[in-house]
């Protein structure tokens, strides 16, 4: 005869366990006030200003290609601040009082222009300082 240990119940007369209605609950109210603090830091995104400046990538190795670009953006108004003789481009200003918009598009039907992007201050994110080589 074999016997039944008298610590393990059978399966119809386990006894029930009655869920807890509270854990989620209390789960939230702690996780919801980090969750404020952690999205805090975040910056707020600025409006949506024109660019004050372009830079113009074109197919300009030579200081003539260069020129002709420089004449072409003085004829439709704006401004050349550099030229970047080893980086095969330029930086312009848009004409003051003038749509940036209508200006970039116009600075790409300049024949030789290969790519028009709005000039800014990009910030890598991550660590700051050297990086290190392993």
């Amino acid at each position: 005869m074999v016997q039944s240990r008298p610590d393990k119940l059978s399966p119809s007369k386990k006894p029930r366990r009655r869920p807890r209605a509270g854990g989620w609950w209390a789960f939230s109210l702690l996780a919801l006030p980090l969750l404020a603090l952690a999205c805090a830091d975040r910056p707020e995104p600025e409006a949506q200003q024109p660019p004050s400046a372009f830079i113009v990538t074109c197919d300009c190795s030579t200081s003539a290609q260069r020129d002709r670009i420089a004449q072409a953006v003085r004829r439709k108004g704006g401004e050349v601040l550099y030229i970047y003789a080893e980086l095969h481009g330029l930086a312009v200003a848009p004409p003051r009082g003038q749509d940036a918009a209508r200006f970039e598009r116009a600075l790409r039907r300049i024949p030789g222009v290969i790519a028009v992007q709005p000039d800014g201050v990009s910030q890598l994110q991550g660590r700051s300082g050297p990086a290190q080589l392993n």
